[in-house]
């Protein structure tokens, strides 16, 4: 009955705002999913990853936190993900979350040049410390 009504809430909602507030439930599934490992919040966190992606296509998060939780579940591929981080980085080359995840993806490839190409450039766009630790640490595995 509640998720009900929120549903009927939302769907009053501009797009904008119904996107963001699928953003957060996704968020927050993917977290307790990171720490519970339910299917049901993989499901939540997918399902509402998808439907802002659907509501507003133009919110890089979505893009690189569905590839994420997709590619470390195993439900895509490496080059999905990649595709996915992409798109994320068109829609804001500003974003240093979207540079580390492809920086991240490329990593898991072996592909450590590419991780580090990526991870240099969220470091440039937010001079993170965690960014520059893990360009140091490819720079000592190489």
């Amino acid at each position: 009955m509640l998720r009900e009504r929120r549903k009927m809430q939302d769907a009053s909602l501009p797009n904008d705002k119904a996107a963001e507030i699928a953003l957060e439930n996704a968020r927050q599934a993917h977290e307790k999913f990171l720490i519970r490992a339910h299917v049901s919040d993989f499901n939540s966190a997918v399902d509402n990853y998808i439907s802002a992606i659907k509501l507003n296509p133009q919110i890089p998060q979505t893009y690189y936190r569905l590839a994420s939780l997709m590619w470390e579940s195993g439900e895509i591929s490496l080059d999905t993900a990649i595709e996915n981080c992409k798109k994320a980085v068109e829609l804001d080359n500003k974003s240093f979350a979207s540079y580390d995840s492809l920086g991240y993806v490329y990593s898991g490839l072996g592909e450590f040049d590419k991780a580090v190409e990526y991870w240099n450039k969220a470091f440039d766009e937010s001079k993170n410390d965690i960014i520059k630790q893990k360009i140091d640490a490819k720079k000592i595995i190489e």
